[in-house]
């Protein structure tokens, strides 16, 4: 009993001590020059931020600690409330949502659900392509120092990749869980990433990646007033905090 404490004691100790970053990310639709949305993504004190803007959520990631499931915490600064969901819940929602999938006539869910990849990397230009009948990920990489940074970049590659396919492609999350498991394991970190599919409904994705491993004062004034909001917020739940999100943006 004391080993197992003195563990969960020192895995808290190393995710509270890990450094801090901040990466910006800027999403492109088909050809569009004009970035689609913008989003700051925060790490500080085994923490993740994820901010939209003044007029979009921010969601806030504590990972799970021991026997403690994580959660997200979603905010909704229009209207002041938040809700909450356990990663036992996301969980869950995946499990449900892949077995669905993976017995669906539509390729594309299938491969979503069980995706098979042929996986290359050519060390000369740090450039990874994963191809598979449905989609393919063309993606510019950089090393990253530690496999401190790798494994914090790979939580929150992962958890806000669980969280996105349940508010928002409603999509097995298996590609790009796939994608990041070849970083982590590569020690490497996505500059751009390009994503296209076989779908002509459905325009090619293009992501891009400013990460930097130090917060400015601005970030922190940011976190803190997070902090504030979290505290100050109602919280409703998760049906009603769909539901006015939804309503805001019609």
């Amino acid at each position: 009993m004391r080993l197992l404490l003195a563990l969960l004691v020192l895995t808290f100790f190393a995710t509270a001590q890990a450094e801090d970053f901040r990466m910006e990310t800027f999403i492109y639709v088909g050809d569009d020059e004009e970035f689609d949305s913008r989003t700051v993504s925060l790490f500080h004190n085994g923490v993740y931020y994820d901010l939209r803007g003044v007029s979009h959520s921010t969601t806030i990631y504590s990972p799970p600690q021991g026997n403690q499931p994580g959660r997200f915490v979603l905010l909704d600064p229009s209207r002041e409330i938040k809700t909450e969901w356990t990663t036992d819940r996301v969980d869950g929602y995946i499990a449900k949502l892949t077995r669905w999938a993976m017995g669906h006539k539509d390729v594309m869910l299938r491969s979503h659900a069980a995706p098979k990849f042929t996986t290359t990397f050519d060390e000369a230009t740090n450039n990874l392509k994963l191809s598979s009948e449905a989609l393919t990920y063309d993606v510019d990489t950089q090393p990253l120092a530690s496999p401190d940074r790798a494994r914090v970049l790979f939580e929150f590659y992962n958890a806000f990749a669980e969280l996105n396919c349940l508010t928002a492609t409603s999509l097995p999350p298996g590609p790009r869980l796939a994608l990041n498991r070849e970083l982590l394991d590569r020690q490497i970190a996505a500059v751009t990433v390009r994503l296209a599919t076989d779908d002509l409904e459905k325009p090619d994705l293009r992501s891009e990646h400013k990460l930097a491993w130090l917060l400015s004062k601005d970030d922190l004034d940011a976190i803190a007033v997070v902090n504030e909001q979290l505290v100050k917020f109602r919280e409703v739940s998760n049906a009603e905090y769909h539901q006015a999100e939804t309503s805001a943006s019609k």
